[in-house]
């Protein structure tokens, strides 16, 4: 009984990784242009979510893409990573797993 509710909890901790990680590329076969998917890639922005997290201003100052054009690949975003309300306690929840990968200097003698 233990083993099926860990199994369950990893099931569902893997499918929230999988929409944290969405590639932007995924945004082609929804109908945006590979031209703007490689002006995102080429200001540094590589995921949904990362679209998500940037402002439609910061979007609208990369070169070529127009208000209009960011305004449909958030909607589209929005459609593809629905997290709708999260609660404090659930995003805490989720920050305990992560790991931390502290690298500390050596001193070589």
């Amino acid at each position: 009984m233990y083993a099926s509710a860990v199994d369950e909890q990893d099931a569902a901790y893997t499918t929230e990784q999988a929409f944290d990680f969405q590639d932007v590329d995924l945004l082609q076969s929804h109908g945006i242009n590979v031209a703007d998917i490689k002006k995102l890639k080429g200001a540094g922005i590589c995921t949904i979510k990362g679209i998500l997290m940037t402002t439609a201003k910061k979007l609208c100052n990369i070169k070529g893409l127009s208000e209009a054009k960011v305004d449909k690949i958030k909607e589209i975003c929005k459609t593809l990573c629905d997290t709708g309300f999260v609660t404090a306690f659930e995003v805490s929840e989720k920050r305990k797993n992560i790991f931390k990968n502290q690298h500390r200097k050596q001193k070589i003698r």
